[in-house]
C-alpha cells in the first residue's frame, strides 16, 4: 500500500497528465519550489502561483502531454522518489518529448515542498538508497528459491487479475521454472539479503512462455535477423515490486539480445505484468488466450519492442 507522501507525488502527476490545476495546487506546500522538465520559463515555479504560472506555461507550449508513473518509493528519511516518463508535443513545430526522468520530493506539513529534478532515474534512486539490490546470472544450484519464487508472486498476484481457479492453475503451469533458460545462461535474479527477490530473462530459443505446454520446436535456436528474442518468466517477490528490479532484469535482456544480433524482443505477458512492460516501452500486439494443460484457460498479451526502443 502507498504511503501518503507517495500518493501525493503520484496525483502530481497524474494532475499534470489531466490538467487538473485545483488539485495539483492543493497537494503543494504554500512555500512550494517547483523544477520541471516541461515548463518553458528556465526557472524553478515558487508557490502556489508558480504552480499556476507552471500550468499556464505548459498549455502555451505544448498541445498535449501526459507523465507516464513507472515507480513511486518513499525512502527511510521521508523523502519521495517518483520515476517517469514525460510525454509531450509542442504546439507550434509538432516536436516531440519523449523523456524519462525523476524526481526527489521532500514533503512539508504532508504536502509538497521541493522537488530535484534528475535527468538519469538511476542516479535519484542510488542517491536515495533505493537502486536494485546486485543482479546476476541464474545457477542451477539456485532452481529451488526460483521455484519458490515464481510460486509465491503467482499466489499473491494473480487473484487481482483472475479468478481463484485461474491462479491455482497458474501456480502449477506459468510459475514453472525452464531450466534451459539457466543452462542457455541467459536467466537473472536479484539477490538481497542474501534471498532471492527477483527473476526473468530473454531466450534465444523458439519458446515464448511456459504454461501451455511443450511445442515441437520449442529448443530450436532463432535467427537474429529474422526472428525476436523473447524474454521469459519475469516474476519479482511481493515486497520488491516496483522498487526497480523488474526494469532492471529487462535491460539485461536487452543488452545480451542486442550484443547477439537480436533486433526486437517479443513477450506474451499475463495481466499482472503489462503494466511493467508498457513502461518499458513494449507495444501490444494482440490479446490472447492461454490454455494451460489442465484445461484453464486465462488472458495474455502478445508484446513487442525493437532493441534499442526505436524502429530501424
Amino acid at each position: 500500500m502507498a504511503t501518503e507522501s507517495e500518493e501525493a507525488a503520484r496525483r502530481f502527476a497524474d494532475a499534470v497528465t489531466s490538467g487538473d490545476e485545483e488539485t495539483a495546487v492543493a497537494l503543494c506546500h504554500p512555500e512550494i519550489e517547483f523544477n520541471s522538465v516541461l515548463g518553458i520559463s528556465g526557472r524553478a515555479y515558487l508557490g502556489h502561483e508558480g504552480v499556476r504560472q507552471y500550468f499556464e506555461d505548459v498549455a502555451s507550449a505544448w498541445r498535449e502531454w501526459t507523465v507516464e508513473v513507472e515507480r513511486v518509493t518513499e525512502a527511510t528519511d521521508g523523502r519521495v522518489a517518483i520515476v517517469m516518463t514525460m510525454h509531450a508535443r509542442g504546439k507550434g513545430s509538432g516536436a516531440t518529448l519523449a523523456e524519462r526522468t525523476a524526481h526527489i520530493w521532500t514533503l512539508r506539513d504532508g504536502r509538497l515542498w521541493h522537488n530535484e529534478p534528475y535527468r538519469d532515474p538511476e542516479e535519484a534512486l542510488r542517491d536515495l538508497g533505493l537502486a536494485p539490490p546486485p543482479q546476476r546470472l541464474a545457477l542451477q544450484s539456485d532452481a529451488d528459491a526460483i521455484s519458490k519464487l515464481m510460486r509465491a508472486s503467482v499466489l499473491h498476484l494473480f487473484p487481482q487479475f483472475y479468478d481463484e481457479r485461474q491462479t491455482a492453475s497458474a501456480a502449477v503451469h506459468i510459475a514453472h521454472l525452464d531450466m534451459q533458460l539457466i543452462e542457455d545462461r541467459t536467466y537473472f535474479v536479484h539477490e538481497a539479503d542474501g534471498e532471492i527477490v527477483a527473476c526473468g530473462g530473454w531466450s534465444r530459443r523458439s519458446k515464448l512462455y511456459t504454461g501451455s505446454g511443450a511445442a515441437a520446436d520449442d529448443e530450436r535456436l532463432l535467427d537474429p535477423e529474422t526472428e525476436p528474442a523473447r524474454v521469459r518468466a519475469m516474476f519479482v517477490r511481493r515486497d520488491w515490486t516496483r522498487r526497480g528490479v523488474g526494469r532492471a532484469i529487462l535491460e539485461s535482456c536487452e543488452r545480451a539480445a542486442r550484443d547477439e544480433g537480436f533486433k526486437k524482443l517479443v513477450l506474451g505477458a499475463t495481466l499482472p505484468g503489462e503494466p511493467l512492460y508498457r513502461a518499458y516501452g513494449f507495444r501490444e500486439v494482440e490479446r490472447f488466450t492461454l490454455t494451460m494443460p489442465d484445461g484453464v484457460s486465462l488472458e495474455g498479451v502478445a508484446m513487442e519492442r525493437p532493441v534499442g526502443g526505436a524502429e530501424a
